[in-house]
Order: structure tokens, then sequence, then C-alpha cells
């Protein structure tokens, strides 16, 4: 405070200069450029207000007397150190198209030397973007080094931002002297080995060379990975040096086989915490230790222990071998905090860096590790890209093509860990881009996916969106609505759409229930509403009605033996596979079975158990099967030979009550996994162990129906009436059934792919789902056929809103109910919009089964003998029945999916969309069930065309519009039924 005093008593005050001070003006008086200035910038999004920022800033000087001192050379005193009252040219303010633009401005500020004698060591400048975004980039001066830091500058700019100037904190005093020695390191002998190297390389971040005023730039890559992949747990400051030694000796092992050097020369920094105090923005460059390594026939547990053991000796002189830097990121941008804004750091390289490679690693704030490395002008463009990925290849276990024989000797996690404290000795910035992109992999099985490619490109649909929105929100505090991720479908657009929230747990409605018998648990909602169905189809003789069938036709032999021990295996994996089923009283609970218990029951018959047959026939048969949900497990696989092509069925029959669409594909990927290993005469080994199915029903019991979910659903369906079948009685086509017969069929028709080509075409232009385009379709034939414009209709829903059991084998879906209108007055793009918003906007509320919305609509004591919608539309997307088992010598064992048969049904008119991917090539078919009592032939037969029409002439309109009194008057021409 008496510094600040004296600065604002005087204009010309003479401070004490250090030997640091004195040294680090002579060499700025000597460069041509400005080499020795550090540049740092952000991308503030959001709300920013400009005057309250410049404000922010000048008071932020005012309180760090360093920042107001000029240096002047006199003739007689030689350097005087005096102060700066007037902060004259402290900030400007810029406009510019573009960010880049903004980066090359504030890289020639860089390069520009400051006037030392007139101008302050720190100057801003505010860049507004033509997108009405803000960049605010600094120029800093290293003659200030160890007197000031970021923390305190940027600490200084928020309060003063967000709060009235009476409430600036003190700054933070805490200085560190600078060294006097030069960090310019002797140079590396690595650019010989890998200027011309012709390694294909993904560049993940980085800016091209540039050569001014003797100055060069050097490349910088930014990669993101989860703290998982790193080999020690980051969270005390301990831990932090024993992950740096690690990762330090993973690097020093790469880059000595890269250059087949035997020895490597190594810095570190001694004190981590000098982060705090460093001014260029990026990593630790000073205070360092230099070892060095032989890395001669080491692994890499052998170089830490080396590392550990040098730490503390004299400092190694460099003798021509490789030298390198591994430093932790020295990132300030957890102290610029600023109300109703966003703040993301810009990468920027270095100008003339230390040393040829530096690698520097930290932890944001979310868990997630965060790796840079930079490279100078003198190496390839293309090396550090290609170094950075290689490394992490080989944190995360995998091994570059380029470095198979490089070889770890160090034991990586398997495990997730917790992610870390959000306090300011965590590194602070959450690359959400990064994030969202590595759940696009993780979902989409797509690791070559790049921040600019499209979700839908790669294969996403509404199912998997669902999926990537969950765990963002649940594992990353990540905000995003369904319907930005349909608009903005790449990382790094969606990432501008994303906000990061607290999510509040809640409390529990029921007391937790200790049960006498430790194998027993509530059921879910869903199970429990499932449940109440199958008792009431049962009256009906109806055992069957909530099987699935699956059906598999093998197009290369199987080993039966191996497949029925992998499928064993997931017995074990998921209990959820190996429960029973029952009540007491009128309570139903599920009961696992003990994995000591489970080879007493049947499940599983290979073919020379079964006979040959036409597996129609065996088909049928196993489909109509009548589980005892009680004494037996609720799946049956049976493998039989067919009599007319000899070649392997497999039989796959699953109670719905522990098996979703979503659990399929988890069964599917883990089930190969599991033959590769038995196959081989090996048992499977697993990454990490999923989250049980009856803890997610014992947690939903306990926190109970959500009541404000249920309520969003009654408030939706609030003018809905009770649906009847499309056609009444005086339908032309129209035949008599028995009203107990529960008879139905199915019909199919396969779409053109020039019509599965438009309609995908026409999702992409409306930031839509197939499902809804198809959805929309389907609605639209329904209405010029006669249907109500108020159509109610049943979907299916993943029901999983807990990121914790994503990866759970269980029966979460739920069936939900959507109200749309369809009349004249709407165009295709219209009705394929409303069915987007409902569809969409109704997603944070689908853990709430049909059974609880129809009882909040009809009253407590009253019943229908059936559901509230007539028409059910489900999608079947992309599911992987269709593909190839691993044989043991690295062959594939192709299978089809082959459809099942539908007699009998519990709905009136079902549409499944059946998206697929068969032989590399994408086809959409719709599979249309029915109940024989609500459509006769001819009606069915009138549905299925008109459909298909709709979907035609949905396809056909190209970058066209349509209005649906137009589309009706086009069908009548062709269509006698078509009303209105």
């Amino acid at each position: 405070m008496e510094n600040i005093q004296q600065l604002e008593n005087t204009t010309a005050y003479p401070f004490t200069l250090s030997e640091f001070e004195e040294l680090t003006w002579l060499r700025h008086q000597q460069s041509e450029a400005g080499v020795g200035q550090y540049a740092i910038a952000f991308q503030l999004s959001g709300t920013v207000d400009i005057g309250r920022m410049l404000a922010a800033i000048e008071t932020a000087c005012r309180h760090c007397p360093p920042l107001r001192f000029l240096y002047q050379f006199d003739d007689e005193q030689g350097l005087v150190k005096t102060a700066n009252p007037q902060l004259a040219h402290l900030s400007r303010v810029k406009s510019v198209t573009h960010q880049q633009a903004a980066l090359d401005d504030i890289l020639a500020m860089q390069m520009t030397p400051l006037d030392l004698h007139s101008e302050a060591a720190l100057q801003f400048t505010l860049y507004l973007l033509a997108d009405q975004s803000v960049v605010i980039g600094a120029v800093i001066h290293p003659i200030v080094q160890g007197q000031v830091s970021w923390q305190q500058i940027f600490t200084l700019i928020s309060q003063s931002y967000n709060q009235p100037l009476t409430a600036i904190a003190k700054p933070d005093s805490a200085q560190r002297a600078p060294q006097l020695t030069s960090t310019q390191q002797t140079k590396a002998n690595i650019a010989p080995l890998l200027r011309e190297s012709n390694a294909q390389v993904s560049r993940v971040t980085g800016q091209q060379e540039l050569h001014s005023h003797g100055a060069s730039l050097a490349n910088k890559f930014v990669a993101n990975l989860l703290v998982e992949q790193l080999p020690r747990l980051v969270q005390s400051r301990d831990e932090k040096r024993d992950v740096l030694i690690s990762v330090a000796a993973l690097f020093a092992k790469q880059v000595a086989q890269l250059t087949q050097q035997s020895q490597v020369q190594l810095s570190l920094p001694r004190d981590l915490e000098d982060r705090y105090f460093e001014l260029n923005g990026s990593m630790i460059e000073s205070n360092l230790t230099s070892l060095m390594l032989d890395c001669d026939a080491q692994n890499v547990e052998s170089l830490a222990v080396q590392i550990e053991q040098q730490l503390n000796s004299p400092a190694a002189q460099c003798d021509g071998s490789p030298h390198v830097l591994v430093s932790w990121l020295a990132d300030p941008t957890t102290f610029l905090r600023l109300d109703d804004a966003k703040v993301d750091r810009l990468a920027m390289a270095p100008i003339n860096p230390p040393f040829e490679v530096a690698l520097a690693m930290g932890v944001n704030c979310r868990g997630e590790a965060v790796l840079e490395l930079v490279t100078s002008a003198q190496l390839s463009s293309f090396a550090g890209g290609w170094m950075l990925e290689s490394l992490l290849s080989l944190l995360g276990g995998g091994q570059s093509a380029t470095l198979t024989n490089l070889t770890l000797d160090v034991e990586l996690p398997t495990t997730s860990l917790a992610p870390l404290p959000n306090t300011a000795e965590v590194e602070p910035e959450l690359d959400i881009a990064a994030l969202i992109l590595n759940e696009f992999r993780q979902a989409l099985g797509e690791p070559e996916m790049s921040l600019d490619d499209d979700f839908f490109d790669r294969g996403g649909h509404s199912l998997i969106a669902t999926r990537v929105i969950g765990r963002l929100l649940n594992q990353h505090n990540i905000e995003i609505h369904i319907n930005d991720l349909f608009s903005y479908s790449t990382a790094n657009a969606l990432a501008q759409r994303a906000s990061l929230v607290e999510l509040e747990q809640p409390e529990s409605n029921h007391p937790v229930v200790e049960s006498a018998e430790p194998s027993e648990f509530p059921l879910s909602l869903a199970q429990n509403s499932l449940w109440k169905a199958k008792q009431k189809y049962a009256e009906f003789g109806l055992h069957h009605i909530f099987n699935i069938p699956f059906a598999l036709r093998f197009l290369d032999p199987v080993d039966e033996a191996a497949f029925g021990l992998a499928f064993r295996d997931l017995l074990v994996r998921h209990p959820g596979l190996r429960t029973q089923f029952d009540q007491q009283g009128d309570t139903p609970y599920q009961r696992i079975v003990d994995v000591a218990d489970l080879d007493r029951y049947k499940w599983f018959w290979q073919s020379s158990e079964t006979e040959v047959e036409p597996y129609a026939n065996a088909l049928k048969r196993e489909s109509g099967y009548g589980f005892d949900l009680a004494k037996e497990l609720p799946l049956r696989l049976k493998f039989f030979r067919d009599a007319d092509s000899n070649l392997q069925y497999l039989s796959l029959l699953f109670h719905h009550i522990v098996l979703d669409e979503w659990s399929v594909n988890i069964l599917v990927d883990e089930l190969n996994h599991a033959y590769q290993a038995r196959v081989k005469g090996e048992v499977p080994e697993w990454r990490f162990e999923p989250l049980p199915f009856h803890q997610y029903a014992q947690k939903q019991y306990q926190l109970g129906m959500d009541q404000q979910h249920q309520g969003f659903w009654k408030q939706h369906l609030s003018d809905a009436t009770w649906s009847e079948p499309i056609f009444d009685a005086s339908h032309p086509l129209s035949v008599r059934c028995d009203e107990d017969d529960n008879q139905g069929g199915w019909v199919e028709f396969k779409l053109e792919k020039s019509v599965s080509d438009g309609l995908y075409q026409l999702a992409k232009r409306q930031n839509a789902s197939l499902f809804n385009v198809m959805y929309a379709g389907i609605i639209t034939s329904l209405n010029l056929l006669g249907a109500p414009s108020n159509m109610v209709v049943g979907t299916p829903a993943s029901g999983r809103l807990d990121a914790d059991f994503f990866d759970t084998i269980g029966y979460f879906t739920t069936m939900v109910v959507h109200m749309t209108r369809v009349t004249t007055e709407l165009s295709v793009l219209d009705v394929i919009e409303q069915v987007k918003q409902t569809i969409n906007g109704s997603m944070p509320y689908t853990d709430i089964p049909i059974d609880l919305i129809e009882e909040a609509l009809l009253g407590e004591g009253v019943e229908r003998d059936n559901h509230i919608f007539e028409v059910f539309i489900q999608l079947h997307a992309k599911n992987k029945l269709n593909g190839f088992l691993s044989d043991d010598k690295g062959g594939q064992i192709e299978f089809q999916q082959v459809d099942p048969d539908k007699s009998e049904g519990g709905l009136g008119l079902q549409f499944e969309v059946m998206e697929e991917r068969v032989d590399g090539e994408q086809r959409i078919r719709v599979l249309m069930s029915y109940l024989s009592k609500h459509y006769s032939p001819a009606q069915v037969e009138l549905l299925s065309n008109t459909t298909s029409d709709i979907l035609q002439r949905f396809a056909a309109l190209g970058e066209q519009d349509l209005a649906l009194s137009e589309l009706r008057q086009q069908l009548k021409a062709t269509n006698p039924y078509v009303v209105g």
C-alpha cells in the first residue's frame, strides 16, 4: 500500500532497480523484436460491458504498482525506474471481423518491442468481433517477472468488473525473485531427425510458422484426455509432481526412441507453484532442474526412478543429447471470472521458445488432463502434432503405428477417477468443445472424429444424442439442449451453446428400506409399469406379449460352445439379466440369482440339442414362449440349423422387463469382446464394471416419482381425447372383427435409396433427426386418411436420465405420449418443426411411464381398457444386430438380424422405423403391425401405401416446402380415400 500511495503522489519518484530488471532492460534494448514479451488472449462470449472492462483494467493496474513503472536512461544517473500515474496507452479498443484477425494483431503487438521509457509493461486490447463476441489480448514485458502475477492482475480485473470499486480486495503481495540466468538453453539436436519427417499427422490445434524481424513463431499443439488415462491420480501437490515425473519419463523414452539416442537431457520445474508467477500464460520455464537420463534399455518405471534420484542433484551439463522440457501448465484462466460472460483461453504459440520441444500438462477444473506441446520453428510443422498424438496413444494404452517397438512397463488404471475439486489449486481451463468431442467419439465409436465433424454425419441419432447430453450434464455439469445439438452438430459449434450448471441433489421421498433378503429389490418405475401390463394381459392367456424375440443368421460358422460361455460372462457381469420377478401381496419385487446358482437354470441350447427345421418355424415357436418369471431366467438362447440352407440361426428371446434397445447395443459390444476371449480359451478382461440395474431401481424407489415431471405430461395432454382406431365402422373398407381377438399381423415397406437419401437431407436441412421426419410423414399420412387433427401418438423414450447407468443393461425405457396438431394451414416443414420441438422438449421428463401419466389424466379410481393413444411410432436406430464377431485368428464371423414374426399385439397400429447399415449401405425400412380387430386387410394396404407415398413426397422436396392443403389435393387425384 505504501508503494501505491507513492505512485499517487508523484510522477517521477525513483524506485530501486533489481539486477534482474537491469539485465532484462539491457537485453530488451539489444533486441530488434519483442522476442522476450509474452502474449495472452481470451475469447469472451455472452454479455460483455466494454466500458466496465476498460475501467476494470485501469483499476487493476492502479493496484499493481509494477505495471505503472517506466524505465528511463539518464546519462548521469543511468537507468532509472519511475512511476507513470497517468497509465497512458494502457488499453485500446479495436474492431475486427473474426477471431484470427484478433490473434494476428496480438502477435504483431507481441513482436513489437514496448517502449519502456513511456509505455507501461502491460498493454491490453479489446477486440470487437463481427459476431458480437469479444477477444481480450494482453502483451506483457518480462521485466516485471516476479513482481506481479497473472493471478493478481486477473483477480483484480474480475473484482473490479463484477463489484463496486470499494469491494476490491487487497492484492496478494507474494512475489518470487526472478532468475538472473537466461532461460535460453542449448539447442537440442532433435531437429535434424524430425525436420523432414514423413509421418502422417492430424494437428490437434496449432499455428503456422512465422518469421519477422528475426523472430520465429513456434507451433503449439493442445489436447485433452481423461485423468484416468494418466499413470497417477492428481489431487494433491505431491501427487501432481508424481504425475509429472511419470509423464516426463514416458516422454523422454519416446524422444529417445524417435532420435535413436541413448541419453536425453530433461528439464523439470523445481516448484509447481511457480505456475502462478509465470507470465507466459502457458508453462513453467523458470527455476528449472536439468537431468541427464540414460534411456537405453530402460523401461518407463526405471526412468521415473532415475528422475526422482536426480531431482535434488546439481544440474546436468548438456552434451549434445536431446534436451526437452516437461513442465506444468501455467494457465491463468481460473482468475478471470466475469459476470454474464464465458471466458475461454485462446492458444498462442510463443516467439523463440527456449526449447525445441516442450511438453506441459495440467488438470482443469473438471478433472480432465490438458497437454500442450510446443515445438520451435526449426522443427517440421508436422512433428509436434505427431509426437503429441503418439504420446496420447501411449497414455491411452495403445501404440502409435510409427512407435510399434516402444513398449510401456507402467500399468495404467482401468477405473474412473473422481474429478478434482473446483478450487484455485486446480488448473482452470474447461475445454467444453473437447469434452463434447470426447463424448461424441465414445457414443459413436468414432475415435478419429474431429472438432468440426458433424455428429449426424458420423451416425448420430436422437437416442445417442440423449446419451451424450446426459453424460455431459451428469459427468461434467455441462448443459446442452437437444435442439441445439440438432442445430449445432459439431463439437466446436455446440460448445458455443453450452452452459455450466450446478446440479442439485434431490431429496429422497422414501426411507431406505433394508430388505430381509439382500438379493431382493424393488422394481423401477418402468419395470413396475410393465409388470402391471403383464398381469393384465396374463388374464387373457397372453403370457408372451412382452417377449422381445431377436434372431440372428450366421453367414460364417460360429463356435457355439464359446458363444455360450461368452454370454454366461454377461450374465455374471450384469445381474439384471439373471433376475427373477414375483410379488408379495400387491407389491412386486425382483430377486437376483446368485452366480453360484446360475448353472442350475437351463437357458442355452446348442444346435446339437435342437431340431433341424425351417428357421421360420423355430423362430415363431420360440417367440411365443411364456416365461415364468418367478422360476426361470428371463432369457432363452437357442442355436439351430435351417433345414434348407444348413446355416446356423440363433434365437435370442428376452422378457422385456430386463432389456431395452439401448441395452441391446451394449450387449452386442460386450458379447463380441467376451466371445473373442472365450474362443481363444481365455476369460474376458473388462475395462470397467458397470453399475447393476437393481441399484438404479432402488435409487428410484427411494426418490419416488418426480411430481414436476408428471405435471409436465398432465399439462401437455390436458386437451387430449382418448384415441380410437383411425377408421370408424362407416369406413368403406371396414369389416367387423371379434372384439376379443388380439390377433394381428405386420407388413413391411422398404424405401428406395433415393428416398432414404432425400429424407436424410430433409432432416439435416431442418436441423432435425430422421425420426422427426419419419414421425411427421406418418402422422401426415394418417391425418389425410381421416385421423383427427390433434393427433395423440405414443413413442418409446430411453428413460435414462442418470448418466451413472448409461452402461447398465436393464429396462429403463418408458412409453410416453405426444400430442401434435396437423391442419391444412401448416406446411411439411411446419409439421417437422412441430414434431421436433414437441419430442425434444419432453426429453427431460421421460422418466415417467405411461401408466402414471394416464392415471394422472383419468383421476383416482378411473380405469380404461385401452391406452390414450392408438398409434405408436418408434425408431430402431442402427442397432448392432447386423455385424461381425471376431474369431480366434482375427477373422470375422458375419451375422444378420432376422425379422421376427408378429402374429399378436397389444397396440392398435404400430410403426417401427428400421434405420440400418447393412454391407456398408444405409437403408430405411418400415414395419407396420396392427390389431386385426381394428384394421381390415384392405385398410392395412391403404395405410402402408399412403404412408410410403407421403414419405416419397417428403424426400422429393429438396430445398422447397409444400403446404399440406396442396399435398392433400395432389394425393386426392390418385387416392380416393383421402378425406377433406
